[in-house]
């Protein structure tokens, strides 16, 4: 079909005709007309300029989920030297530049900065640059979430090989003469890839050979010169190499210390292949010599050992990548929601929550244009921890620890500690975050011993590779802190299972502890089921999470002493057939106080329904300020 349609304008609705034209033709160097406003003809960037019959009704497009900025128009150049130009002329002349170019590792690499107009549309620049002359722009450190592990399930793989020393240019000639040997055979199943096996057992010491070669569907015909290997069908940990040299050599850093973080463990025994499928297309990378090659475009696929101790794609496949990643702290401006579960569904609250929210993105500024550095969403929990409790959610965005920015109306801005985080990077639509949450509870955490759970909060973050929830190939990482584990004492070597949580415990039953100093001690996991405690000094001590139920507690003073979210049973009669203090034992007999000294204590806040107070001396004592006693005398007339 011939040639229909030659150009198009989009059309923006602005303030101010005239305000909007002179930026257009003075600032980005339009032509404009009463007719159009255009960059390099129609075939360009071509823009309709259209005065809002409301000049307060003017709405540019709001970010996308997990986007900082939302854009309106998209224009592509050529390559990045024309692009770099563009940016220098708009820069000069005054644009509002409202993003920095920008490098993508996907894409091409693709290179991006955006402009805004007076109405606040942005103005989106970018492109790729096909000689590759700018892959040394890829930043030399690596962010949080800039590189991902996937774990994937490989079937088996048979390949041609030629076995080389490891070396860059006989890589080149070993493929040169595998393609050729294999160039009209019917038995290669892979044409766009080139495949170098690595020997995992050298890895202990150097790797020294290599193997290079093309898949195939079997070893029938195959020319005398060429080895045959077989790659048994296993789980391999896959990361993209995309960038410069010492892109590579950050990549392969980075694959050594996700596997040293764990929970998976390489497959280092003789005989294990790892592999590098290398893309054959747009550019071959074998044609170019390896003194002169500084692009890279293929997967490492490194092979992890079958007894590793968890099997994250077997019941959790939206789990690409787990690691330790060190804290920093982090400035967030947002929006903040108390989530009461009894009358509230997060699955609902949350997302309806960031559909508002995101609009008003724009309005967290100084004055001059600030690019957000990510959007945040912060969990924070107050004690008793457990599992559906309560919560504040807030979605924000972060922002520089140094911005001074007015917090917006409704907003509030918070700092996120700088704990130690695991960061769970998790694929797939919003039907399966859970896996995420159980992976960490359920799995990881109750399979290490080096690290203690922060229980406050935890926080997700959205990035460029979130595409929304419904959107399979979306990507978001989940930070829970962490603090390292301070080593136990141990005071004997005997043990006893708790069957409460199935934790192992040092045995002291019926031991007779004396003369004991605890002073600073953290104390974890203790079971003082029918203890006795005499004369003990709890001075600035903190308890939480204690069970306390048909406890005698006598002589104690408590002087400066607060009670705090202590809460009753959640039942309405007591079970007491199973062994005390475990699931399914409860108690909801009465607290009695009994002949104690509770003047002047406070009570803030509490549930005191059904409360029974028998022969006690009431003087001073009020409520929301007035005399009980007042009460009683007028209520007793």
């Amino acid at each position: 079909m011939p040639k229909q349609i030659s150009s198009s304008l989009s059309v923006l609705s602005v303030s101010d005709l005239e305000r909007s034209r002179a930026y257009y033709r003075d600032v980005l160097g339009f032509e404009v007309t009463d007719w159009w406003a255009q960059r390099d003809g129609l075939t360009g960037l071509a823009l309709k300029l259209h005065q809002a019959p409301d000049p307060s009704r003017i709405f540019p497009n709001p970010p996308e989920p997990g986007s900082s900025i939302g854009i309106d128009v998209s224009a592509y150049v050529e390559n990045w030297a024309g692009l770099d130009s563009l940016y220098q002329e708009f820069k000069s002349k005054g644009a509002i530049i409202a993003m920095e170019p920008v490098v993508y590792a996907d894409g091409g690499p693709w290179k991006e900065f955006v402009i805004e107009d007076p109405d606040g549309y942005h103005l989106a620049f970018g492109g790729i640059d096909g000689s590759r002359e700018h892959a040394d722009d890829f930043p030399e450190a690596l962010e949080d979430g800039e590189m991902n592990v996937e774990i994937i399930e490989r079937p088996e793989m048979k390949a041609a090989v030629l076995r080389i020393p490891r070396d860059g240019h006989q890589v080149r000639e070993a493929w040169k003469k595998v393609d050729s040997l294999l160039e009209h055979h019917p038995a290669v199943t892979d044409r766009e890839h080139g495949y170098v096996f690595i020997p995992e057992w050298q890895w202990s010491s150097e790797v020294t050979t290599l193997w290079v070669g093309m898949a195939l569907e079997h070893f029938d015909g195959l020319p005398d010169e060429l080895e045959q290997i077989t790659i048994p069908a296993k789980r391999f940990a896959r990361l993209r190499v995309d960038g410069d040299r010492t892109r590579m050599e950050q990549a392969y850093g980075y694959l050594f210390k996700w596997f040293e973080q764990g929970p998976y463990e390489r497959d280092l025994q003789e005989g294990s292949f790892g592999y590098e499928m290398n893309r054959l297309q747009p550019i071959n990378p074998f044609e170019i010599p390896a003194d002169e090659i500084n692009y890279f475009d293929y997967d490492i696929y490194a092979p992890i050992k079958e007894d590793s101790k968890f099997l994250a794609s077997d019941r959790y496949p939206g789990v690409i990548n787990v690691e330790i990643r060190q804290g920093r702290t982090r400035k967030i401006i947002g929006v903040e929601m108390f989530v009461d579960r009894k009358q509230t569904i997060p699955e609902q609250a949350i997302p309806k929550m960031w559909g508002e929210f995101m609009p008003r993105i724009g309005e967290i500024t100084d004055g001059n244009t600030i690019r957000p550095l990510g959007t945040v969403g912060l969990y924070l929990y107050e004690p008793p921890f457990g599992p559906r409790q309560d919560f504040s959610y807030v979605a924000a965005v972060e922002v520089g620890d140094d911005s001074n920015i007015p917090i917006p109306d409704g907003m509030t801005e918070l700092s996120i500690p700088d704990h130690d985080c695991v960061v769970i990077t998790y694929r797939g639509t919003s039907d399966g975050l859970g896996q995420v949450w159980d992976y960490f509870h359920g799995h990881w955490f109750p399979q290490q011993t080096e690290y203690d759970a922060v229980h406050d909060f935890e926080f997700e973050c959205y990035d460029q590779r979130y595409l929304g929830a419904d959107n399979g190939n979306s990507v978001f990482e989940m930070h829970f802190p962490v603090r390292k584990r301070v080593a136990d004492k141990r005071l004997t070597d005997k043990t006893v299972v708790d069957e409460k949580g199935g934790h192992v415990l040092q045995d002291l039953r019926g031991e007779n502890v004396r003369m004991v100093s605890f002073q600073d001690a953290v104390l974890h996991g203790i079971d003082m089921r029918n203890a006795r405690l005499r004369h003990v000094n709890f001075v600035g001590s903190n308890w939480e999470h204690i069970y306390f139920s048909n406890v005698h507690i006598n002589e104690t003073q408590l002087g400066g002493t607060i009670f705090e979210h202590i809460r009753r049973p959640d039942a309405v009669k007591s079970h007491l057939d199973g062994e005390p203090g475990t699931e399914g034992w409860v108690n909801v007999e009465p607290v009695i106080f009994r002949n104690s000294d509770l003047s002047t204590a406070k009570f803030e806040n509490c549930n005191l329904s059904d409360v029974d107070i028998q022969n006690c001396q009431l003087d001073g004592m009020r409520i929301n300020g007035i005399p009980v006693t007042a009460l009683l005398g007028h209520y007793l007339k």
